[in-house]
């Protein structure tokens, strides 16, 4: 599969993701106990986490395509899309605080 048609697949992943994420956000939950409560923020942190490891992996792919630069870390991806302008400084310093 060429590096184009996996940018798009994984991109609509993301984008699924998010969606589903944001659902969960928004969802209520009444007459839940403690662990019910537990069992849906946990699930609620995973799905963070993944949307965030799909974004990084999102962001590497779009900086080799568009850039040629190939970073294997979130911290190098998140600096080279920076200094080629593609987000800006508070995105940039967002980005390394999480």
């Amino acid at each position: 599969m060429e590096l184009s048609e996996k940018y798009k697949i994984e991109l609509a992943n993301l984008q699924k993701a998010v969606s589903s994420f944001e659902a969960a956000l928004n969802a209520t939950f009444k007459n839940l106990n403690s662990i019910g409560n537990d069992l849906i923020q946990n699930g609620r942190i995973q799905m963070f986490e993944y949307c965030a490891e799909l974004a990084w992996k999102i962001s590497k792919m779009h900086v080799e395509l568009s850039e040629g630069i190939i970073s294997n870390s979130p911290k190098g991806v998140y600096k080279t899309m920076f200094q080629s302008a593609l987000i800006t400084e508070e995105e940039y310093s967002a980005l390394l605080k999480r």
